[in-house]
Order: C-alpha cells, then sequence, then structure tokens
C-alpha cells in the first residue's frame, strides 16, 4: 500500500475529486517517495455507516469499519494489475521494517 499522507483540511461528507483527503506514496530503494495515487475518505462521523455508500467517479465508496470511514483509493500514477479502483495495489510495498501491515475489517453480513 505505501504511506499514506493526510489532508484533514480536505475532510468533507462530499469528497472533490480534485481534494482528496490522501496521497498514496510508495518509498524506492534509493530513499525518494513516488506518488502512486489517492485516497478518499469520509468519516462516519460526517456520514453515517448506515448512510447509502457514497458514489465517486462512478465508484461506490467502502465501509471501512476498523478505522470508522468510507474509503476509495485511485491508483492514478501507477497502473495497477487488479484495477484503477482496486482496494490495494499488490506491487506496492513499504521497505523492509518500515510498515505495518493492514487490511480492513469485514464486518459478518457486510456487502
Amino acid at each position: 500500500m505505501g504511506y499514506h499522507h493526510v489532508n484533514r483540511a480536505n475532510m468533507t461528507a462530499t469528497p472533490a475529486v480534485a481534494r482528496p483527503q490522501i496521497l498514496l506514496y510508495e518509498r524506492m530503494p534509493d530513499g525518494a517517495y513516488r506518488l502512486n495515487g489517492v485516497g478518499y475518505i469520509i468519516p462516519y462521523t460526517l456520514l453515517a455507516r448506515e448512510a447509502p455508500a457514497p458514489v465517486l467517479l462512478g465508484q461506490r465508496m467502502h465501509r471501512e469499519d476498523t478505522l470508522n470511514f468510507w474509503y476509495l483509493h485511485v491508483w492514478v500514477w501507477r497502473g495497477n494489475p487488479d484495477g484503477v479502483f482496486a482496494n490495494f495495489h499488490r506491487d506496492v510495498a513499504c521497505p523492509p521494517g518500515q510498515g505495518k501491515i493492514y487490511r480492513p475489517f469485514e464486518r459478518a453480513g457486510a456487502e
């Protein structure tokens, strides 16, 4: 997944395509960072979990119940073999020993 850099000033109940809340970076072997994609999130405090899934770029956003927000990843600058809107990018990882592995929590019966 790489590194997530959050801009809290962009947190709204209706995200704008041009103002993503998260920039997704990958750290390269030489220590440089490369921008790979963006992430859009809506905290449940701004749009309840029970609300209909918000839609952005024609895609329904996903629930992230561990962190309490709706989210959508968009892999814009690095092609993702699983698709532009895939939740994860299997070819992007933190350097050894520098990242945490995190997988979204799935509620029983969640969509």
